[in-house]
């Protein structure tokens, strides 16, 4: 193949990746886009594309054909690890930050990445193959890199006393952040406006934040409202801006605070992790 005929193909290659990336961003759910991948924060999965050429006097061979297959799903594992370690774990570090600290941590989470299986991969006419990895970052990733201050606690329930007046029972928690700048992370935090945590490690139980992620984030009120993760009834509350930790958490005004420590089942779904964050 000519070599610039080659690179232009790559060049067109590139640009359609990027396209693919943007148009889930414009869904309901909040997808980060990078140039190595994807991140979509409502379902917690991270997903990156690896692409190659197979020589057009090598079309026919079964063997070129699984030799190019296998480079590119090597290529998507390649950016898919280069987009975890884009992951934010809470509002000032990154997977990569850890990956950095900790050579065993690092080989652990190339690990997992190498053993995923590619979703798909596609050979197109003009030669080009493409791979599509994915990975959960959920379970097995937010293990390793969850800080251990989020474990199997009982202690906060030990603060829930017996109060006989009824309070409102709400099923989760929404908090609207349009309008203010807000980034997802595996592990945010949310204060009042007097900097008292209002959700954060002393009430996430290990087991949910593994299973199921910390919080979700949606681009759409109305669909965060029908989450299952919140749904039927969440209380809903507005972020009024990020918090002086960092992008990733925030702050509500101390009367939502109220609300949601004065809810019955308040610290039962802040354990499951049964929180929505609405993003623009």
């Amino acid at each position: 193949m000519n070599p610039r005929l080659k690179i232009l193909l790559l060049l067109v290659q590139g640009f359609l990746i990027l396209l693919f990336f943007l148009s889930p961003a414009l869904g309901a759910g909040y997808t980060e886009v990078f140039h190595s991948g994807k991140i979509d924060w409502s379902k917690w999965v991270a997903e990156a594309v690896g692409t190659t050429v197979l020589p057009a006097n090598k079309a026919k061979s079964e063997k070129a054909k699984a030799a190019a297959s296998e480079e590119a799903v090597q290529a998507a594992r390649g950016n898919l690890f280069d987009l975890v370690g884009k992951i934010k774990v809470d509002s000032v570090t990154t997977v990569k930050d850890l990956i950095t600290q900790s050579e065993a941590l690092g080989k652990k989470i190339r690990d997992l990445v190498q053993q995923v299986s590619p979703r798909k991969v596609r050979f197109s006419g003009n030669g080009r193959v493409e791979a599509t990895v994915s990975i959960a970052i959920s379970g097995p990733l937010s293990e390793l890199v969850l800080p251990d201050a989020i474990c199997a606690i009982d202690s906060v329930q030990s603060s829930v006393t017996n109060q006989n007046s009824p309070k409102e029972s709400f099923t989760g928690l929404v908090v609207e952040c349009t309008g203010i700048r807000v980034r997802p992370a595996v592990f945010p935090s949310i204060f009042d406006e007097d900097g008292q945590l209002v959700y954060g490690s002393p009430y996430i139980h290990r087991e949910h934040a593994v299973k199921r992620g910390v919080a979700a984030y949606i681009r759409d009120i109305s669909a965060a409202e029908k989450d299952e993760r919140v749904a039927p009834r969440p209380l809903i509350v507005r972020g009024i801006r990020a918090a002086a930790s960092g992008s990733s958490d925030i702050v509500i005004s101390n009367s939502d605070a109220a609300r949601v420590r004065g809810s019955a089942y308040h610290l039962k779904w802040l354990q499951s992790c049964r929180i929505v964050i609405v993003l623009e």
